[in-house]
């Protein structure tokens, strides 16, 4: 995976786990019912940098490997209890 776009990655996924940013979209979703804010949190946050990584690959005209996959996927995996302790903390538990 390009620098560029990894490091555009990590900064997406920092500001979507902005507090603010994750109290409006909880404030979003108490509509509906969900069984699990965390879960549904962590699913947005996540859904988001695989769309922003989608869009950024596409827009280079460049096709996804299946190694830079992999790496995306080591990233969340590396960030998850980070995106997990700032849902929590936003959502006051």
């Amino acid at each position: 995976m390009e620098t560029t776009i990894r490091g555009i990655i990590e900064k997406h996924i920092d500001r979507m786990t902005q507090p603010k940013n994750l109290e409006i979209v909880a404030m979003s979703f108490e509509r509906f019912p969900i069984k699990s804010m965390e879960d549904c949190l962590f699913g947005f946050v996540v859904g988001s940098a695989v769309y922003q990584y989608s869009f950024l690959t596409e827009s280079v005209g460049k096709p996804l490997t299946e190694d830079e996959a992999t790496e995306f996927w080591d990233i969340i995996e590396r960030r998850t209890m980070e995106i997990r302790g700032k849902i929590k903390l936003a959502l006051g538990k």
